[in-house]
């Protein structure tokens, strides 16, 4: 078959598996990303390297989000985490004037808690 690759091309050529448009010609898919990312980098004036202080800062940016929802929903654990502890900290600080908060949080706790051990299985019904 024409621009099919074979379990053994899929070793030599990363990327296999996906529409291989330029497969016919012989370019590997994976050679085909590397070029386009080396030609965006070119463009950019970035050199091979990441740019330390850039990655401190993508960090920090992933560390606070704009939207938590939308953080949980990224799988953005680290702003989750940081959020709560953000919010823990500012119930703290509040003292007796959070306890309704705080007592909310602790239902919450519980009920995720009971339902977590096995949210899939049934419960037996007896007789």
């Amino acid at each position: 078959m024409e621009g099919y690759l074979g379990p053994t091309d899929t070793l030599v050529c990363a990327g296999a598996g996906h529409a291989l448009a330029n497969a016919a010609a012989g370019a590997c898919p994976g050679e085909q990303h590397a070029a386009s990312a080396a030609a965006a980098a070119a463009a950019s004036g970035a050199g091979g390297g990441v740019d330390a202080l850039a990655a401190l800062l993508g960090v920090a940016r992933a560390a606070a989000p704009d939207n938590l929802v939308r953080a949980a929903a990224d799988m953005n654990v680290l702003g989750v985490i940081t959020a709560s502890l953000f919010f823990g900290v500012c119930l703290t600080s509040l003292g007796e004037a959070a306890d309704g908060w705080v007592a909310g949080v602790a239902v919450f706790n519980a009920a995720v808690a009971t339902h977590s051990a096995s949210p899939c299985t049934p419960k037996p019904r007896t007789p």
